[in-house]
Parts: structure tokens; sequence; C-alpha cells
């Protein structure tokens, strides 16, 4: 799966004024898993254990139940426990439903794993570019 930007802004006054912000729909919940599962192969790319279940077909006539909802909650926190938290994350809150609020916390822990992960992958040394036993002067 490829990624695709998140989307962690999302307002009460998205819900008032019924933006497409304000409710959760089909391409939202294919985003967020979509992003889970592409966090999971590059996690998994590069040694770290995760196993998620992810649901990337979503479509408008489909409805999502409690037990839904939450596997994608738990699919974030294995994410989260395999790799790291930023500081500063929103927890991710389990109760009946999903609103506004859950989701930005959603996306923004998957946004920032993928922060975390880019920065991780921008500090590999690459082969060719370095000497075993090299003197390195930081300035």
């Amino acid at each position: 799966m490829p990624w695709t930007e998140p989307i962690i802004d999302r307002t009460f006054a998205d819900v008032i004024n019924g933006t497409s912000k304000g409710y959760i729909n089909a391409s939202d919940l294919n985003r967020i898993e979509g992003n889970c599962e592409y966090l999971a192969d590059k996690l998994t790319e590069y040694g770290y254990r995760i196993s998620i279940s992810t649901k990337t077909d979503w479509t408008m006539q489909d409805f999502p139940y409690r037990s839904e909802i939450d596997r994608i909650r738990d699919n974030v926190n294995a994410l989260i426990n395999a790799y790291y938290k930023m500081q500063g994350s929103p927890d991710i809150r389990y109760w009946g439903s999903l609103d506004w609020r859950d989701a930005n916390s959603l996306e923004q822990n998957i946004k920032n794993i993928d922060i975390l992960l880019q920065r991780m992958i921008a500090g590999f040394k690459r082969c060719g570019t370095f000497r075993s036993g090299q003197e390195v002067v930081l300035l």
C-alpha cells in the first residue's frame, strides 16, 4: 500500500457544518488502514516484528461496527508497541464509538510513527559512505 497523508485537523465545527472531515467515510477508513499496512510492511522490512489485520476495501455500503473500529485501534497500538510512541502523541481511546477526536488521534499516531520511521531511515549509513575505523570529526 502506498502512503497517504493522514488527516489530523478535524474539528467540532466540521461535524456541525457537515464538512467532509466531519464524519468518517470509506476513504478515511481505507486511508487509515492502508497507512497501517504501509507502516507494518516498512517496520517488518527493517526487522521489527509486527502483525496486524487490515481491511483496505471499504465502500460506502460498509458499516464499521465497533469490533472493526477496535481492530483499527488495536492495529495502531500494535504499531506503537512494535516501534515507538512519539512524545506528545495522543492516547487512543477505546469506547463504544469513533468521533472526530478519535479519528484525529489515530491518524496523528500513524503520522508520528511515519515521522520517526523516516528519521530512522535518514540516519542509516550507506554502504561505501564510511570506512571501518575512520575518524569522524563532528563540526
